[in-house]
């Protein structure tokens, strides 16, 4: 009796000392969350080396070890292969290294990404410094700024230094999903919890989505998600539905599709190049201008508003320039002139033969004479167009600077014809410097 309870106790021991070591493991296991795993899209771009002391498969090893580690933290790398081949695209096949913030900016709103991360070394006394600053697009602010310090000549200390640098990128994020997991859980809670008051559930779930939609730490997925079950979870009388419908919008990039007439214009949103028509954009929610130029035409230029998720489209026609009224009226009168002056001609020829008849009793004096009187007024009046039309010619401005005044609507418009207000009749209207 007393071994079979001597066993009985030793197996209930063995039982409680494996049930704990099971759930000692099972805190240890990070606990899949709610939040999803992907972090901010991040653009990351060459180690800027102002010592000039690293050899170059050196500086690009150790770059290429801060973007692993960031890429297995959570955070979404943009490949540097990619914004290369950018930078060659935007500089026609030369590769420049994009380093001032400006550059960066541009090129990693154009990528879609939400972050951007410069890093550097600088020599300072007999150190390198490392410093590496994360950039948010959409707040235009710094997020985070990071730096460590290595003896340049050691490998081992610049690598030491990089992982420093990664450990202080990674943390943010580490932070960001602990918070945003807990939140979610929070949410989740709240939205199945019938019994508590509408009204505070509501506004508890917001102040909860709030956060979660203003950490730019989290994923876009996961802001948009939060956003999209607090709508709906409360369609009805929503005070705060308008405000998260904004955010929703400001997460959630618009696609742009701008066609032209004739294509192969080139194309610039909000300023910024965007590559020869058609053209495909993904931009954030809101207005944007939209302008298009081609040689031997007017640039056409109008503003756009996208809503999040939706793709809008634009077709911009771009017309010839008018030719300047100097131009016109030269050409008029010159022709004009110079098919007077052929008919002074035929009017020489004629009054020579009519004079010729006349001598032999075949024509008459009057007719002679009239002949006479045209060739005159053909070669004065053809000549004075033709000097006329030349002179206009002359006085023409260049095409081109005429073609940029017009479509910017400072040239006066061209001679034209125009009906009158009461239909009855046409107005012929000049306008010009002359």
């Amino acid at each position: 009796m007393l071994i079979q309870k001597g066993v009985l106790m030793f197996a209930r021991g063995v039982s409680g000392w494996l049930a704990a070591c099971l759930s000692a493991a099972l805190l240890a296991v990070p606990a899949p969350s709610s939040a999803g795993e992907q972090g901010p899209i991040v653009a990351m771009f060459d180690l800027q080396d102002k010592s000039a002391k690293l050899a170059e498969e050196l500086r690009s090893n150790l770059i290429d070890l801060l973007a692993a580690r960031l890429a297995q933290a959570g955070y979404q790398v943009v490949p540097r292969d990619q914004i290369r081949e950018r930078l060659r695209e935007a500089q026609k096949d030369s590769y420049k290294l994009c380093y001032d913030q400006g550059c960066q900016i541009e090129l990693g709103r154009e990528l879609a990404a939400q972050k951007t991360l410069a890093t550097a070394l600088l020599p300072i006394a007999d150190t390198c410094q490392f410093t590496a600053v994360l950039y948010d697009l959409q707040r235009a602010t710094t997020d985070l700024a990071a730096m460590a310090e290595a003896r340049c000549a050691d490998e081992a200390s610049l690598l030491a230094a990089v992982q420093q640098l990664a450990a202080q990128l990674e943390k943010p994020l580490v932070e960001s999903r602990q918070a945003t997991g807990s939140r979610v859980g929070e949410l989740d809670r709240l939205l199945a919890d019938a019994a508590r008051p509408a009204g505070e559930r509501l506004e508890r779930a917001w102040e909860l989505v709030r956060q979660v939609a203003g950490d730019s730490m989290a994923g876009v997925e996961v802001r948009q998600g939060v956003l999209e079950r607090f709508l709906t979870a409360f369609p009805g009388d929503n005070p705060r539905r308008e405000a998260a419908r904004l955010l929703l919008g400001e997460l959630a990039p618009g696609t742009l599709v701008v066609r032209t007439s004739p294509a192969g214009a080139w194309v610039s949103i909000d300023g910024k190049t965007a590559g020869q028509a058609p053209v495909v954009k993904e931009l954030k929610s809101g207005p944007h201008r939209v302008a298009a130029s081609l040689e031997g035409y007017a640039s056409a230029e109008r503003e756009v508003s996208l809503q999040g998720g939706q793709q809008s489209e634009l077709e911009l026609e771009l017309r010839p320039p008018p030719r300047h009224p100097f131009n016109v009226w030269g050409h008029a009168t010159f022709w004009t002139g110079l098919g007077l002056a052929a008919f002074g001609g035929v009017s020489t020829y004629l009054f020579v033969d009519t004079t010729d008849r006349y001598d032999h009793g075949d024509a008459s004096y009057s007719a002679a004479q009239a002949w006479n009187a045209l060739q005159f007024v053909g070669y004065g009046l053809g000549g004075a167009l033709l000097v006329t039309g030349v002179v206009l010619w002359i006085l023409t401005p260049d095409d081109a600077a005429w073609a940029r005044e017009w479509s910017s609507g400072q040239a006066p418009p061209t001679p034209g014809l125009s009906p009158t207000p009461d239909g009855g009749g046409l107005v012929f209207t000049l306008q010009g410097g002359f």
